[in-house]
């Protein structure tokens, strides 16, 4: 994985002009004769790294690599070549080497790069070149360690990426399901309230043209309706709200959850916390309140019932909760654990999922005309 910031490029370009500079300065030195070869390739080597700091078109395909390539050809250069007994410009763009490969390319550049300018210094060692022999060495033992290193943060960047790519997926995937779940409720709910009141006001027009007192009669039925209906769209709007774990923890945000719905549905609710719970994290007790809720609300929707029981108790590393009513039940008999409600496609979908995201184990229990109950054992 190569690093292209632009930024890091620019600091690269920059470094090169410099040791370009300072290479072009050393041929004036007057303890220095004059060497064409070496101020030809230092005037190249100038114009070619301000052309890359202007228009940066290394960064185009197919350039990545000549920048390192003409970085190497000029070392060589200057130290074959160049006016540099003291080994300044010399080192000044072995260290440019260094930097741009190790910034900008993969790990094994790096050891490549290293070991080609080693061998370099090795072949040519002129007089007076020694101090670069040793920079060469302490550089081998430096760098190597330094692109490893950098190999493993990219892997755990790339690692990081991945898992952020897939934490989108997964909130993408919630984000549709939840939008469907509210298709689906208010398609179950208030629209087919509203679409009862229509048909309700058609038949009151009828009624008025042949009988008043019918009409009448049907107009207070309508209203008794319309009040049903008004109550409803606030019980849904209130399933649309998030759940807030309160500070007292799961228990208390369960029995204040528990108390609301027994004010706002008329059903008989309890809530039943034996033993002392230790609070699990917000995140989970977030997702066990809403749990409730939803169970709480099909009941309210679906069940007929007149009595509904929540219970929360502590296990071994565990939480179990239950919700259970006394309501028609679900059209079917018996226990069902979470493999087989999804393979037979059973159940409510929602709390499946939120189960199984809590990594925990569901059991769904339902007699038709005697009501359900929903037992789970979330782990913490």
């Amino acid at each position: 994985m190569q690093v292209n910031h632009w930024d890091t490029r620019r600091v690269v370009a920059i470094s090169r002009l410099a040791g370009g500079l300072l290479w072009f300065a050393a041929h004036f030195s007057p303890s220095q004769s004059l060497h064409w070869i070496s101020l030809t390739a230092c005037l190249v080597f100038l114009a070619y790294g301000a052309i890359v700091l202007v228009y940066g078109w290394t960064t185009r395909p197919g350039f990545q690599l000549c920048p390192l390539f003409m970085d190497a050809l000029f070392f060589a250069l200057v130290v074959a070549y160049g006016p540099d007994p003291a080994a300044w410009v010399s080192s000044v763009l072995y260290a440019h080497l260094l930097l741009s490969s190790l910034l900008l390319y993969p790990w094994w550049n790096t050891w490549l790069v290293t070991a080609a300018a080693a061998l370099i210094l090795l072949l040519l060692q002129l007089t007076g070149k020694g101090p670069l022999v040793r920079l060469a060495v302490w550089s081998l033992l430096l760098t190597w360690p330094a692109a490893l290193y950098k190999r493993r943060c990219e892997q755990s960047v790339a690692g990081l990426r991945q898992r952020l790519q897939e934490s989108e997926q997964q909130l993408r995937e919630v984000r549709d399901a939840e939008r469907q779940k509210i298709a689906a409720d208010f398609h179950d709910g208030p629209l087919q309230a509203y679409i009862a009141l229509q048909l309700r006001l058609e038949v009151l027009g009828r009624l008025m043209k042949r009988n008043v007192n019918a009409a009448l009669q049907e107009l207070q039925e309508i209203l008794n309706l319309h009040k049903s209906q008004v109550a409803q769209m606030r019980a849904f709007l209130r399933s649309m709200r998030a759940v807030q774990v309160r500070p007292g923890g799961l228990a208390a945000s369960l029995r204040e959850l528990v108390a609301e719905f027994h004010k706002n549905s008329g059903i008989h609710t309890s809530f039943e916390n034996a033993e002392e719970v230790e609070s699990p994290s917000v995140e989970v007790a977030t997702e066990l309140a809403q749990i409730v809720r939803e169970a709480l609300n099909n009941i309210q929707k679906h069940s007929r019932a007149t009595r509904a029981a929540v219970t929360l108790k502590p296990t071994q590393n565990a939480i179990e909760l239950y919700v259970e009513d006394n309501g028609q039940g679900f059209p079917f008999s018996g226990s069902f654990d979470l493999e087989e409600m999804q393979r037979l496609g059973i159940g409510p979908a929602s709390i499946q999922r939120r189960v199984r995201e809590l990594k925990g184990e569901m059991v769904l229990e339902s007699q038709p005309r005697l009501g359900s109950r929903i037992r789970m054992r979330i782990p913490v």
